[in-house]
């Protein structure tokens, strides 16, 4: 069985806490793994490969989330035995795992935290977060994906890797750095990346998973929402309507994705996904061409995210949001002065 090589690579904060947060696990016997709603493909491999990690070493380790496992991350290993309950049994835990997710408003508020009295440990890559989130907070906005975080962690832990753990992180750090295509691509996420393919990993089986198995009823939906395209300066914006989804037989979690088609346009450098979780707030998720920080944007309404990858809710029209979208990508590139 392949085993974790240890790898440089972190930032010096994330360094000095590597140990601890390892010892954090090593304490507990039975741990619950959580993660943000509407999981995407690192928060919930990551969750899952820890969660494998986690059992060789003898800890009973759950996995939770609220909406469960979207149908795109059926093949993830492991994914059959995620929970979306947790409130009967929160108190038998001794640490909760927050993944991905340096927020606890963003695992739902249905989590039973009054229930809970053990330990509590953050694993996040996002620049965006709550100090208070967790007693101790493993994070390094740097790392490509919270899998790289993950990765870390179980090679600090010293189990073996198994296929199915390589499987899961493998599918999440391809994610996040959209088949390593993306600038936060490091010299570690790919010597990750090659540690996990000696495991056994398959990558067509899990790039035809992630990018080349859609249902028909997101294709349907894709050519309703470019129909919205509408570019104002260097700012795209696509958006799909609760009836708009509704009329292909699609879900919301199907725009996943989307909001790329936006950005992928000459001279465009921000791009947004608006849809509408909770008429009449939206949800407008961000996405740019590296030159805008989006995390930037997204704090000037309640958001927050990566530099290239963000999101937050609005109140208001579209027509509103776009100029309102326009004015803050302006100001935060400096093209207003």
């Amino acid at each position: 069985m392949e085993r974790l090589r240890r790898l440089s690579g972190l930032c010096s904060e994330a360094a000095t806490l590597l140990a601890p947060a390892a010892d954090l696990l090593r304490s507990a016997s039975t741990v619950l793994i959580t993660s943000h709603v509407r999981p995407d493909a690192d928060a919930l491999g990551s969750s899952l490969a820890l969660a494998h990690g986690l059992t060789l070493s003898g800890v009973v380790a759950v996995v939770y989330n609220r909406d469960g496992v979207p149908a795109e991350l059926e093949f993830l290993p492991g994914s059959d035995a995620v929970v979306s309950d947790v409130s009967g049994t929160i108190g038998s835990f001794d640490l909760v795992v927050l993944v991905d997710c340096g927020d606890r408003g963003r695992i739902g508020d249905e989590f039973p935290w009054e229930g809970f009295s053990g330990a509590t440990l953050c694993i996040d890559h996002h620049r965006s977060f709550d100090p208070d989130v967790a007693d101790l907070v493993f994070r390094d906005e740097s790392a490509a994906a919270s899998a790289e975080m993950v990765y870390h962690l179980l090679a600090e832990l010293e189990v073996p890797l198994t296929t199915a753990a390589a499987t899961c992180m493998y599918a999440a750090l391809m994610a996040d750095t959209g088949s390593f295509r993306y600038a936060s691509t490091s010299v570690t996420s790919m010597e990750i990346a090659s540690t996990l393919l000696r495991a056994g990993v398959e990558t067509w089986a899990v790039a035809s998973a992630l990018y080349e198995s859609n249902p028909l009823a997101r294709t349907k939906l894709l050519a309703r929402v470019l129909d919205t395209l509408e570019v104002r300066g260097s700012v795209a914006t696509l958006s799909a309507t609760p009836e708009m989804i509704a009329s292909v037989g699609a879900d919301e979690g199907m725009v996943d994705g989307f909001v790329n088609h936006a950005r992928a346009i000459r001279g465009v450098e921000v791009a947004a996904m608006i849809t509408w979780p909770s008429p009449p707030e939206c949800r407008v998720s961000l996405r740019s061409r590296g030159r805008v920080d989006v995390s930037a944007i997204a704090e000037r309404f309640g958001g927050g995210g990566h530099v290239n990858a963000a999101a937050f809710s609005y109140a208001g029209t579209i027509e509103a949001l776009r100029s309102e979208l326009l004015r803050a990508t302006e100001d935060v590139s400096g093209e207003s002065d």
